[in-house]
């Protein structure tokens, strides 16, 4: 802003309130100057000139501090500021005017030295005024220059050399004085912009603030030099749960639970340390709350806050971490130990056991968890799990560490055991309590469990190797019949290791054209010829030889390797009876895992499609254990098989739970009667009742029956008797190659008839044989009829 330039009404108010404030210095030394000016020439000039100057001079001060006095700054207008404006310059230029005509009069009338003397006077009086009326627009300008102005005529009207030369100093002195008062108002008026802006600020931050604390979730907190809490605001009282009144003049950390982070709050208050998103603890009403504190000490003053900072409460974010904290360590279904937690621990268990000292690691899974998800729901499931846990936690002490690694399985480490037996006593302690009946939103259930065992002391191994050995001793608990207790021994790593080096070699089998399949033949009773083959697989292993399905279709389930390894037997079996007489079927296991896989009906019909073979020379066998398992997506599978016009059998028939309720669900064209029927069947009454009783409803159902185990003429005689429509087994032959079919179709034949024939010339002998002398007479006129 240029400094003579008008200025704003704001600021000339605070340019009056300046000048007025100075007024009082300008008048003592006007008043000072008169008296000294009085005094040295009351002797040279005549006394009316003085008393007339005096009486001026009075005069004038008067009227300028009585304009001094009218001036309010807080209450005129802005008209009324313009007017005191004109008013304060017409007063400094009658003082000028007055001055000045003294000044030129006195010049024009004294000595060369009493002149000189005036021009002193009047130099240092505009440089007086360079300093008193800078304040007041144009105020420097109008008085230096009408004192300046008189004292330049005066000095070249006298003319002499030294006047001359006085006069030019002079109006430079003045030029001078008048551009030093410009840079004087520019400051000044840049002076009172700042203060205006800072003002401005000031009071947008209050409002802020003020806002802030009324409105936001924070709130400002000041403290005294000795900590205690200075003009707490309703916002601070709300959120500490107390009124302003007890809050004030309080100790600020008394506010916080004692603790580590009070601890050090204390400190940095104290060494006067800002403080960054300091989270403390506290006690609001009993909760216990958390606030973020963000602060700094402030500039020493005694009547001062001493520190001045914000705070938040962040108890919800503290909640929420809490609780991600919890839920990273913690299972949300049972509020056991999950597997981060539990591997942790077993690492600490590891590294504490110490000299003979032992610790135990039991690895639980439930028997048969599947079936009750997949029948009674998963809410069902999931309070089952629930009530293991708290089954399970109820039989260890409270220093041992239990956990669910996940679906239903679950882990206990015993951190300090004595012996094997004491860990056996917990582990059968844990088995009694699962095998024990539970009921779930009405519902009986039984579930049961395996539990593998490891026993480990300091150094043996790391916790990854440590649940690997238990896992495998769990493995060896469900193979062995599930519902039971094993232990980890060292020939199991062997065990899993020829179990690896089986799985690696199965998935190069297909690749290497190792595998192969091999037929075994379904002899009709009635004819004694054979109507069907079961397809087998076998692989032939470059070094080890022929291994057998029992050592490796498992692990190919387990691996989901059944999966590819079903297909190629699918494709190569049904390509294979292509060839066969129309009359013949082909029978192919499916496993599980293959029902399960979303190509396996596009495989089935891909595989006749491609070979010309009818679909209903193909038969699909399926155990009882596949339906158990997600019956009902199981159950919609084989209808779509059905649908393509393949036939499907039920599989080792009565040694399932539920064979009945699977005969009422789905149309099965098959029933096959499990071998462990057909074994004492010719000596046991109770396996004749149950096969005549399969046979007779599968007769009722429209359903044909095959006897699995076929191997001596007595079980072949007795089976026909009760009415079975085919037998299987190696009394016809075992599996064998596709080029063999054709003379083993003739052996199985001949050996059908062979027994046949023996029975009609030998009815008594069978009949004591097969029957044994408990049989009525009627069977046995049955049987010699047939």
């Amino acid at each position: 802003m240029k400094p003579f330039a008008k200025a704003p009404s704001w600021m000339l108010r605070e340019e009056l309130t300046e000048y007025f404030k100075q007024l009082p210095t300008s008048i003592a030394g006007n008043a000072l100057n008169a008296v000294i000016c009085a005094g040295y020439f009351a002797f040279y000039v005549k006394g009316a000139f003085v008393l007339g100057f005096v009486a001026m001079f009075g005069l004038a001060t008067l009227v300028r501090y009585r304009l001094k006095a009218k001036f309010d700054a807080k209450t005129a207008s802005d008209a009324q500021i313009a007017s005191f404006v004109r008013r304060a310059q017409v007063h400094v230029a009658t003082l000028a005017l007055i001055w000045g005509s003294a000044l030129a009069g006195l010049t024009l009338t004294s000595t060369s030295t009493q002149a000189a003397f005036v021009g002193m006077l009047a130099a240092g009086m505009m440089s007086a005024a360079t300093l008193t009326l800078t304040a007041l627009p144009m105020g420097v300008a109008i008085y230096v220059g009408i004192v300046g102005g008189f004292m330049l005529a005066a000095m070249l009207w006298v003319a002499t050399p030294l006047s001359l030369i006085s006069a030019g100093l002079l109006m430079s002195y003045a030029m001078v004085q008048i551009q030093y008062s410009r840079i004087l108002l520019r400051g000044f008026k840049e002076r009172l912009l700042n203060q205006s802006e800072l003002a401005r600020t000031s009071e947008t931050i209050k409002l802020v603030l003020h806002q802030y604390e009324e409105d936001g979730s924070d709130w400002i907190w000041e403290l005294d030099s000795q900590g205690k809490i200075v003009a707490p605001s309703l916002r601070f009282a709300d959120a500490a749960g107390r009124p302003v009144e007890t809050l004030e003049g309080s100790s600020f950390l008394d506010l916080f639970v004692a603790g580590p982070e009070a601890s050090s709050l204390a400190s940095h208050i104290q060494h006067q340390q800002a403080l960054r998103n300091f989270a403390v603890p506290l006690l609001v009403a009993g909760e216990r709350m958390w606030w973020s504190l963000s602060g700094r000490a402030l500039t020493q003053a005694d009547d001062q806050p001493q520190f001045r900072g914000v705070a938040t409460d962040i108890t919800a974010a503290k909640n929420a971490e809490a609780h991600i904290t919890y839920m990273a360590h913690y299972d949300g279904l049972t509020g056991l130990a999950n597997r981060i937690l539990f591997q942790d621990a077993l690492n600490h268990a590891l590294n504490e056991v110490t000299g003979a000292s032992q610790a135990a690691l039991l690895s639980i899974d439930l028997d048969h968890f599947k079936s009750v998800n997949d029948t009674l729901g998963h809410p069902v499931g999931d309070a089952l799990l629930k009530i293991v846990a708290r089954r399970i936690t109820s039989c260890v002490k409270s220093r041992d560490v239990v956990a669910r690694m996940g679906g239903d399985e679950f882990t206990i480490l015993l951190s300090k055991v004595k012996d094997q037996a004491e860990v056996t006593s917990i582990a059968e302690r844990v088995l009694k309590s699962l095998g024990q009946n539970v009921i779930v939103d009405k519902h009986e259930v039984l579930c049961g469990a395996s539990i593998g065992v490891l026993m480990f002391s300091n150094g043996d191994d790391s916790a990854e190797v440590a649940l690997k050995k238990v896992d495998l001793a769990l493995y060896a608990a469900k193979n062995g019949g599930r519902n039971r207790i094993s232990f980890f021994e060292p020939g199991m790593d062997e065990a899993a290791h020829a179990r690896r080096l089986i799985e690696f070699d199965l998935r190069l089998a297909l690749q290497r054209d190792e595998l192969s399949l091999h037929y075994q033949p379904l002899v009709d009773v009635s004819s004694g010829e054979t109507v069907a083959y079961e397809a087998l697989l076998r692989w032939v292993h470059p070094t080890r030889g022929l291994i057998m399905p029992t050592q490796f279709v498992m692990i190919a389930e387990e691996t989901g390797l059944i999966v590819p390894l079903g297909e190629w037997v699918i494709r190569n079996a049904v390509a294979e009876a292509a060839k066969w007489p129309e009359n013949i079927k082909v029978s192919v296991n499916l496993s599980p895992n293959q029902m399960r896989s979303p190509n396996l009906i596009s495989t089935i019909a891909d595989a006749l499609a491609t070979s010309g073979m009818t679909a209903s020379r193909l038969e699909m066998e399926v155990t009882e254990s596949i339906l158990m398992s997600d019956s009902e997506i199981h159950l919609a599978t084989l209808h779509k098989i059905k649908a393509l016009g393949v036939k499907i059998a039920l599989d080792d028939f009565g040694t399932g739970y539920s064979s009945l309720n699977y005969l009422r669900t789905f149309p099965f064209d098959k029933i096959k009667i499990d071998r462990c029927f057909i074994q004492d069947i010719a000596q046991r009454d109770d396996c004749q009742a149950i096969v005549r009783s399969v046979i007779d409803l599968a007769s009722r159902l429209g359903m044909v029956t095959t006897a699995e185990g076929g191997e001596t003429a007595e079980q072949y005689a007795q089976l026909k008797f009760e009415g079975c429509n085919q037998v299987q087994g190696f009394l016809f032959s075992k599996a064998v190659p596709s080029s063999e079919l054709t003379d083993l179709r003739r052996r199985s034949s001949t050996t059908a008839h062979a027994i046949t024939d023996a029975l009609a010339d030998s009815e008594l002998r069978m009949l004591k044989s097969v029957l044994g002398a408990a049989n009525p007479p009627a069977r046995a006129a049955k049987l010699k009829s047939a």
